[in-house]
């Protein structure tokens, strides 16, 4: 259950982009579209470090470094050839969550 917040200071990103992105990295690492949670939150302001991209990486502690390592690469590689940048343009950082430390539907998840 990725969760990816991508924060850029571009304006807007269509529904159809944010879709693509979606399919594109279900398909890289092997995840349903439906096991993935997208947020793109657009047209913000930064102040110090600047990136085109910051994402915050959400992840269950049971996912290997190996595959914490491929969806980071997987992420970057889709951002570059989407937006059309480098990688210097992106910053991505992986939180890892115990189970037992998210409610879904009500109810305490556990792996």
């Amino acid at each position: 259950m990725p969760i990816v917040n991508c924060f850029t200071k571009r304006k807007e990103i269509s529904d159809r982009i944010l879709k693509d992105l979606l399919h594109q990295l279900s398909e890289k690492i092997q995840v349903a579209e439906k096991d993935i949670t997208m947020n793109f939150v657009t047209s913000y302001s930064q102040a110090g470090q600047k990136y085109e991209f910051l994402l915050i990486l959400y992840l269950p502690t049971l996912w290997s470094k190996k595959s914490i390592n491929n969806i980071q690469k997987a992420l970057l590689e889709l951002l570059i050839d989407t937006f059309k940048i480098t990688s210097n343009e992106v910053f991505i950082l992986t939180n890892t969550i115990e189970s037992g430390n998210v409610i879904e539907n009500g109810k305490e998840v556990t792996w």
